[in-house]
């Protein structure tokens, strides 16, 4: 399936939201003049839909095919919030909608969005909100993530532990990959209170010295 992506001049407010999933044509979408083939993305999607597993796990399951669907996008575009406000109103709100809400179906109750589901929709330009945002995260994640292999192991990794996926990247050094995968690696396995004090350590560290200093190597080793 090939989609001309576009974004909204404006990043959407939540008081926008029920109008943005009715009529979305009201905030004036701008194409981008980019075309993303999502085949791969929607046939995970469609199989996560009739397994009938958690959804939860759908996050290291869309991982790859979203990244890969998006591996042109530029860092410029990807920090657009009007971007994925737009891919997750307009394009793919069915998947944000089962993935995040308790509800079955929005049907009429479009105005009775919690804030905890609509920031899935949404989210403000920031490092929360580009790790709530139901469709950046996964792109974030896969792309500090990913190897020069192109191998996506760290990325659904990350997301069987979501508590430490929101650590690492609602941080500023989880957007420098060899930080993230270096924390991944280091924790993905290890007990709450560990990775908790390790991370917070790094967050202090780095504060003293520029994170791309380091190599992912240098920053395993120094995390307790």
């Amino acid at each position: 399936m090939k989609v001309l992506l576009h974004r909204f001049p404006r990043p959407l407010r939540n008081a926008d939201l029920s109008t943005a999933l009715r009529h979305p044509a009201s905030f004036h979408p701008e194409p981008l003049g980019i075309e993303a083939g999502f085949d791969e993305f929607c046939n995970e999607v469609e199989r996560c839909y009739r397994d009938g597993s958690d959804p939860a796990t759908w996050d290291a399951r869309l991982v790859e095919p979203l990244h890969r669907a998006l591996r042109n996008l530029s860092r410029r575009l990807a920090t657009d919030m009007g971007f994925w406000h737009w891919l997750c109103t307009v394009q793919f709100k069915d998947v944000v909608w089962r993935r995040w809400s308790p509800l079955e179906q929005p049907g009429g109750r479009l105005d009775e969005i919690p804030p905890s589901v609509a920031e899935r929709f949404l989210g403000r330009p920031s490092l929360r909100g580009f790790s709530r945002n139901a469709l950046s995260r996964l792109w974030w994640a896969a792309e500090c993530l990913v190897d020069q292999n192109g191998n996506y192991e760290w990325a659904r990794r990350v997301f069987e532990r979501q508590d430490l996926f929101q650590a690492i990247f609602e941080r500023r050094f989880g957007l420098y990959p060899p930080a993230a995968r270096a924390c991944v690696k280091k924790y993905w396995q290890a007990h709450e209170t560990r990775w908790r004090q390790g991370i917070k350590w790094l967050n202090h560290y780095l504060t003293t010295l520029v994170a791309e200093s380091l190599t992912e190597d240098e920053i395993f080793a120094l995390l307790p």
